[in-house]
């Protein structure tokens, strides 16, 4: 019998696909407005360990007041150390997301983030940072909701993940 159990287990669970773990790191929202606009927040530091790039993503939600004058030059950053580019792991470029003036729910896969004056100590990550240049006067950024998730869609085109939005991914998904 345990090992009929542990067959079902071991098939749903590859079907399904939807094993995770999800980590809060901040929640409240935060803005910066200016060129470039920052945003920053340190918080208490949150263990999220097994976390590597390949199985990790942040969900956050982003907008922007006039997403059409983000520059290309930004960053979205997750670091240990409690301050911007020292044990840094750093996405360059959100234009790509599609951010908008109402807030959207992005699943950032971490493959493709950079690594910026050591690496990120996934056991104690206490700060997130976004700035982005505006290409013609004052933008206003904001985020909240920010999330780690670990193993979770893996194997899922990054691409297509970084573009869900909510709706998206709870239709896609079952939730709600």
């Amino acid at each position: 019998m345990k090992k009929i159990l542990v067959i079902f287990l071991i098939l749903f669970l590859s079907i399904v696909g939807h094993c995770y773990v999800m980590y809060e790191l901040y929640l409240p929202e935060v803005s910066g407005t200016g060129n470039p606009a920052g945003t920053d927040k340190v918080f208490t530091a949150v263990n999220c360990s097994g976390l590597t790039k390949a199985n990790g993503y942040l969900k956050i939600d982003l907008k922007c007041d006039t997403p059409a004058n983000m520059s290309t030059i930004g960053a979205l950053e997750l670091t240990s150390s409690g301050i911007p580019d020292v044990n840094e792991w750093t996405m360059v470029d959100l234009t790509g997301l599609g951010i908008t003036t109402d807030y959207q729910t992005f699943y950032i896969p971490l493959a493709d983030w950079g690594t910026t004056s050591g690496e990120l100590n996934v056991a104690a990550i206490n700060f997130i940072r976004w700035y982005n240049f505006s290409t013609d006067g004052n933008i206003t950024i904001y985020w909240r909701n920010a999330y780690i998730i670990i193993g979770w869609l893996h194997e899922w085109n990054t691409q297509t993940i970084s573009k869900l939005n909510m709706k998206e991914f709870t239709k896609w998904n079952g939730l709600r």
